[in-house]
């Protein structure tokens, strides 16, 4: 009834923790790209080198073991920004917070219909009073999918993901192949970090 809808409002605009509860439900849900994810994948045509498509979808809880065994791969951690194995406790936290940022948008690529890498996004700056939006890219392919150009095919999903930021990357200076990677993108090289202008 219309008064039991209003007795909800009026209760719950008076109980914050409620809200922000809600708020962090709704982020695990939808991450409000939804309408370029489906343009995404019903237009577009990245394709790895044995012709298969490549797209993304948004992670979830569901993914944290299988993107545990990626991470602690030696190929993963060899060019990670934190060369130390995470455990299993540390990695399960790490997710469960990228799901309730929504400064994040933490993806698993698709090679074909199986999962085979990740596409993180992390907002570095708020877009307020005209300031750039930039979001760090990173990303890294599942063992076994190595040299197939699926990390070429996610740089370029990432830019339609988000055509309004700019994009960033910080790469290792003995990362030989991503900094070649990121450069023939069209990143721009600032000592080791990369930059890509937003879209007009």
């Amino acid at each position: 009834t219309a008064e039991m809808i209003a007795d909800n409002i009026s209760r719950l605009s008076q109980d914050e923790e409620a809200r922000q509860s809600l708020s962090r439900a709704a982020l695990g849900l939808c991450d409000g790209l939804g309408a370029r994810r489906t343009l995404l994948r019903i237009a577009s045509d990245e394709t790895a080198r044995d012709g298969q498509p490549v797209s993304l979808r948004p992670a979830t809880m569901a993914d944290t073991e299988m993107i545990y065994a990626w991470q602690v791969a030696p190929e993963t951690r060899a060019f990670a920004r934190n060369p130390e194995l995470p455990t299993r406790e540390e990695h399960n936290a790490w997710m469960a917070r990228c799901m309730a940022d929504d400064r994040v948008l933490l993806n698993v690529l698709l090679h074909g219909e199986e999962p085979s890498g990740v596409l993180r996004l992390d907002r570095r700056q708020a877009k307020v009073g005209g300031g750039k939006l930039q979001m760090e890219v990173s990303i890294y392919v599942a063992p076994g999918h190595y040299r197939m150009g699926i990390a070429r095919c996610a740089l370029a999903m990432a830019r339609e993901l988000i055509p309004e930021a700019e994009l960033l990357a910080e790469i290792l200076p003995g990362n030989v192949a991503s900094q070649a990677l990121f450069q023939k993108a069209g990143f721009i090289r600032h000592n080791d970090l990369y930059h890509l202008a937003a879209q007009a």
